[in-house]
């Protein structure tokens, strides 16, 4: 028996090396072949080392075998060596124990198993340089009692396997190893899905991809972007691994390979990406995920698992083992695990959404490194039943752990009861262990013990009371938190008030802290900072946060238990810049439609009787000064109709308009706390002029809309709201034309404009519910504007403005606690510099474009432009 399989590897490297076969009939024609018996085999097909293949080229094999008996030892192939690609091999009823089916050696082959009996499946095979690429197999019924290959580039060579896939809906898969790809130097992108089928006997090993060093020419193995993804199936599945790769020359990289495992018993371990290497190598397991959706886990779970035998380096990073469902009694998931030489586990994280992990021996770590480094690991618990220990990181003994941490949401049923939480597991070690961090953001949390963490910090749920616990320690031991620092946080709309207590953990066997108390603030939100005193009480068995200062609980803004020591913190003003924000654009619009807006106007009116259209179009890049400062880019539209009206002494224009605009803006405080957002308004309004014969002219406008803007705040105010006001607002001026000369003329000017911008009520991304106040702009401004002809159609200006603005403050308040206030009053200087082209009859277009330079409390450039089209 063993001597007639040896044959049968044989003609495998014999088919690998490309064997030289002389065909009779069929050559360079596609052939479409049904083998029913043994006759059928000598008619249809040629042999050579135990090795039948089909005559022709882009081949369909059908195999309806009888059943051929265990003596048989050969390969059905679809493929003569000289067409490796496209071809199809079905397989029926019938076969034999020990038959091998191959479909292609290349690319794009397939075979597809509805029924019988055969050894070993490959999609496509071939030794040598080639790229296995696009192959698949796909198996709804029969018996496989061997491998299963989507594609394999084997037998010492250096080629690829890329993008092969294997699919299995049923049939039986017996003593079995799947590979969607197994390849020398890479193996990337291939597919095994499982959706049924009973796996049987002592089965394999399931692989994504398999990638190993090659003794030919390539000294890397890759194996990168491979997927399993299991639903359901019978029996048991031995070990499940996304993507492997393994060298003894230079570096092994397992990538982004993914594993989705559903409903089925698994006894075997399960890894998204793994490497080895021998010494002197690299061993390298990135970004690669684990995902249980169901089923029984008997052996260890690894989202990224790279080892080396001695001397190089091992890294396991960014690898994610996330578990929604299922019974997982293997005992130990690693969202990456490194070992051997300089190894280190970085950024790697377990999620545990749901499932059940019952043994006390069990152990869950976010990042292990055995004798290494093991840091900005994390734990994220949601929903389950976990027993156990859980490390963020873990260093074994002598490494270092650094910025691990687990995270407690419970954001369904959790059950730790039976788990105790570690920031390290050495601190009586040589393991330097550096801020290892317990993050709770809920309560009523019961665990067997928590031990030595550097940071714990309680993010407290909003329906948090006077009196709550969040953690319960059930142990049979005293709880030894050591000397960690104690941080609470609330969000906004808190019902906590002064001197309300929250139980932070409670161990009627006692807690041993070395912490100080009165360290500790609470924050909440964004908003505010209280004194907070954390302590040991009731006989050191509650470890008590005990709230502070005062403030107007109850919310209605009217008082009770103020205390004037309670404050907003300084950087809430960053909120309100959101709102002067907004009022710059509203006065930055009042400008451009009393100026360019009426300018434009004028010309329009005097086309024709009746209304006339006109439209004017400006941007800005301004920094507004309001105790802090506002970068904004802006734009602003105007668009109306004009009439004008001729009298004896006078000449009046007047009409609607409509206008809209916005700007995106940033924020910043003296401090640095940077936002930003944007600002939209959309409005109109009525205007008039009226000049008279001797030079004097006077204007006005109404004007009403709505404004939105938004706040994206970072740093200590990382928060976002939404804001939508009403607006309206006023103008009047006065001034007088003279004519110096022929083409030159002078204009003074006095100018009033009043901006009412509503208030409005806005909850926090973070909880707090603020009331922002009404802002009430009122400026006034003196100018005067130079005018000179160079031809008939033709002038240009300049002009020097001085502004002032007399409050535009803007304020808001959480709690009756007001913020610190925005202020854009004081003076700001303005120079303008423009050119107009004023219609003929031969040239009906009109064109006024200018450029304005702003200083003071106002600084940047303004360009502005009208157009006009007279028919």
């Amino acid at each position: 028996m063993f001597r007639q399989r040896k044959r049968v590897l044989a003609a495998w490297i014999g088919l690998a090396l490309g064997t030289s076969l002389v065909f009779t009939a069929g050559t360079g024609k596609a052939a479409t072949v049904t083998i029913k018996s043994g006759a059928d085999i000598k008619n249809y097909m040629v042999y050579k080392d135990d090795v039948y293949y089909v005559k022709g080229t882009n081949n369909v094999l059908n195999v309806r075998l009888g059943d051929m008996g265990s003596y048989y030892f050969f390969t059905l192939a679809a493929c003569p060596e000289s067409g490796g690609s496209g071809h199809t091999v079905n397989v029926y009823s019938g076969g034999g124990k020990y038959i091998d089916i191959m479909a292609g050696t290349i690319s794009n082959n397939k075979v597809v198993m509805t029924d019988g009996t055969v050894y070993n499946v490959y999609g496509g095979l071939q030794k040598g340089s080639s790229t296995v690429s696009n192959n698949s197999v796909t198996i709804s019924g029969g018996t496989v009692n061997g491998q299963i290959y989507g594609g394999y580039s084997g037998y010492g060579g250096t080629g690829g396997a890329i993008n092969n896939t294997v699919t299995i809906s049923g049939g039986t898969i017996s003593n079995m190893s799947i590979y969607g790809g197994n390849g020398q130097g890479l193996a990337n992108n291939n597919t095994v899905t499982v959706t049924g089928g009973n796996f049987s006997g002592n089965s394999g090993i399931l692989w994504g991809g398999y990638c190993s060093y090659s003794s030919g020419t390539a000294t890397n193995s890759e194996a990168t972007g491979n997927v399993i993804k299991v639903s359901g199936f019978s029996g048991t599945m031995t070990q499940v691994i996304g993507g492997t790769a393994t060298t003894n020359k230079d570096t092994a990289l397992a990538s982004k390979n993914q594993v989705i495992l559903g409903s089925g018993t698994y006894k075997g371990s399960v890894e998204g990406g793994s490497t080895s290497g021998s010494s002197g190598t690299a061993s390298i397991a990135d970004s690669n995920s684990v995902q249980i959706n169901g089923g029984t886990h008997q052996e260890r779970i690894y989202g990224g698992y790279a080892t080396l035998s001695s001397e190089g380096t091992a890294t396991a990073s960014n690898n994610v083992v996330e578990v929604n469902a299922g019974e997982l009694g293997g005992f130990q998931i690693y969202g990456g695990y490194a070992s051997g030489g300089t190894n280190a586990a970085r950024g790697n994280q377990v999620i545990i959404n749901g499932g059940t992990m019952n043994s006390t021996a069990s152990i869950i770590t976010g990042g292990f490194a055995n004798n290494g480094t093991a840091e900005n690991n994390k734990v994220v618990l949601n929903g389950g039943t976990v027993a156990g220990s859980i490390y963020a990181g873990d260093a074994e003994y002598s490494g270092t752990e650094r910025n691990n941490s687990i995270d407690i949401y419970a954001k369904s049923a959790l059950d730790l009861s039976k788990a105790t939480l570690y920031g390290t597991k050495w601190r009586y070690s040589d393991v330097s262990s550096i801020n290892s961090t317990l993050n709770v953001y809920t309560k009523d949390i019961t665990v067997k013990d928590v031990k030595y963490f550097s940071n714990l910090n309680y993010y407290l749920p909003t329906n948090v009371r006077n009196g709550d616990t969040i953690i319960t320690v059930n142990s049979t031991m005293s709880t030894d938190l050591g000397s960690g620092k104690v941080s609470v946080y609330v969000p906004g709309g808190t019902s906590l008030g002064y001197g309300d207590k929250v139980n932070l953990l409670t161990n009627p066997r006692r807690i041993w802290w070395d912490g100080n108390v009165g360290e500790a603030t609470l924050t909440e939100g964004v908003s505010i900072d209280y004194p907070i005193g954390i302590q040991l009480e009731n006989g050191d068995t509650s470890l008590v946060a005990t709230i502070g200062g005062t403030f107007d609980s109850d919310l209605d803004g009217a008082g009770g238990n103020e205390n004037t020591t309670v404050q907003l913190k300084e950087q809430t003003k960053s909120l309100v810049e959101t709102a002067a924000a907004g009022m710059a654009a509203l006065n930055s619009s009042a400008d451009f439609v009393t100026s360019k807006g009426l300018a434009a106007a004028q010309v329009a009116a005097g086309t024709s009787a009746g209304f006339n259209p006109f439209f004017a179009a400006g941007g800005s890049n301004m920094r507004y000064k309001t105790g802090s400062h506002v970068d904004s880019d802006g734009f602003g539209l105007a668009l109306g109709l004009a009439k004008e009206i001729k009298g004896a002494r006078h000449t009046l224009l007047t009409g609607p308009f409509a206008e809209y605009g916005g700007s995106t803006y940033n924020s910043y405080l003296d401090d640095g706390t940077h936002a930003k957002g944007n600002t939209h308004f959309f409005g109109g309004g009525w205007f008039l002029q009226n000049e008279l014969k001797n030079g004097f002219f006077y204007d006005g406008s109404l004007r009403f809309g709505r404004l939105t803007s938004d706040y994206h705040g970072e740093g200590a105010m990382a928060a976002n709201y939404d804001s939508r006001s009403n607006y309206y607002g006023l103008h009047v001026g006065a001034g007088n034309r003279w004519q110096v000369g022929k083409k030159d003329c002078v204009s003074l000017y006095g100018k009033y404009f009043y901006t009412h911008q509503a208030g409005d009520d806005v909850t926090l991304s973070t909880g707090e519910k603020y009331n922002f106040k009404a802002i009430n702009s009122s400026r006034t401004r003196l100018g005067i504007r130079y005018t000179h002809k160079t031809s008939t159609d033709t002038e240009i200006y300049g002009g020097l403005a001085w502004d002032y603005e007399f409050s535009a403050k803007g304020r808001a308040s959480y709690r009756g606690l007001s913020t610190p206030a925005t202020s854009m009053k004081g003076s700001s200087g303005m120079a303008e510099l423009g050119v107009k082209f004023v219609p003929s009859e031969k040239d009906p277009l009109t064109m006024d474009i200018s450029l304005q330079g702003w200083t003071g409390k106002q600084r940047g450039l303004a360009a502005n432009a009208t157009l006009l089209w007279k028919f």
